[in-house]
């Protein structure tokens, strides 16, 4: 359950904006509109990425919905949206707010879920964009081509994970 866990909370975590060319590392902040989030951002090379984990939550799902299952298999997947914070039970969204680990770390989402759990203007990255960050930080086309849409960049780590 741990892989599952670091997958989403690592490959969601991060949305970037096409189309807006920056030379340099700079960070701003952005509130969004859905509820009233502040998060920060850093410009990367031409890209601007979120600098933290996303929080967006309009419902709870509790861990044991069968999604949360790692590997997940055929028979488990579905196009429902599930929305989870780490280590609570619960569906009351209030109280998975107030938890340390929604604080310190946001929200998991399955992949119906990310699709559309970015705000207005943001969005998961493509492997192209990753590609492109992953050139910037110095690594080789063909490094970053062996890639293959597989890409993870720690943001943030869980305790006891």
């Amino acid at each position: 359950m741990s892989k599952l866990l670091t997958f989403l909370i690592l490959i969601f975590a991060t949305s970037a904006i096409i189309g807006q060319e920056t030379d340099s590392l700079n960070t701003g902040t952005f509130i969004d509109i859905r509820d009233g989030q502040e998060y920060k951002s850093v410009n990367i090379g031409s890209q601007i990425w979120m600098a933290e984990n996303l929080r967006y939550l309009p419902e709870v799902s509790p861990s044991s919905e069968p999604e949360f299952v790692f590997p997940p298999s055929s028979d488990t997947l579905s196009t429902e949206k599930f929305y989870y914070v780490y280590d609570y039970q619960g569906t009351n969204i209030s109280k998975a707010k107030a938890t340390d680990i929604y604080i310190a770390c946001g929200v998991l989402y399955n992949f119906e879920a990310a699709k559309t759990a970015c705000m207005c203007g943001w969005h998961l990255p493509s492997d192209e964009e990753w590609k492109t960050l992953e050139k910037y930080l110095g690594m080789n086309s063909s490094e970053s081509d062996e890639g293959g849409g597989n890409r993870i960049v720690i943001t943030s780590v869980i305790p006891g994970m």
